[in-house]
């Protein structure tokens, strides 16, 4: 199967990162996010305009933070994926590697992650 990785420097530490996809904040910052929910398994999801994005609660891995994606809907019933996040000279190295290459998912893929690098910047300058 095709598979899309995009990668994004964040100049945060990977651990303040990680805690934005932790719950709802993962899923405002996918392009066209809204309408977020957590159930009882700890599976946030978001209904966006055409997908809907589903993030498992992060684990710790060895040099890394790694969770897991699914986005539902779009030309495919389900793209699964996974994101790392690593230790880096000035930061973080994220990787979101993701199964399918569907029209717009890259370009998703890519927003997200210029989305959550802003957004976990702005947190550690405020810190």
């Amino acid at each position: 199967m095709p598979r899309i990785t995009v990668e994004q420097a964040i100049f945060a530490d990977p651990l303040s990162t990680t805690l934005l996809l932790t719950g709802a904040d993962a899923l405002n910052l996918w392009p066209g996010g809204a309408e977020t929910r957590k159930d009882l398994s700890g599976v946030a999801t978001a209904a966006g305009v055409d997908r809907r994005l589903e993030v498992l609660p992060p684990r710790r891995a060895a040099a890394a933070f790694v969770t897991a994606f699914v986005v539902r809907g779009g030309a495919h019933d389900d793209t699964r994926g996974e994101m790392r996040l690593a230790y880096a000279p000035q930061g973080t190295l994220a990787t979101l590697t993701l199964d399918g290459v569907e029209p717009g998912l890259a370009d998703a893929a890519r927003g997200f992650l210029a989305n959550l690098a802003e957004h976990s910047e702005r947190r550690s300058v405020a810190a």
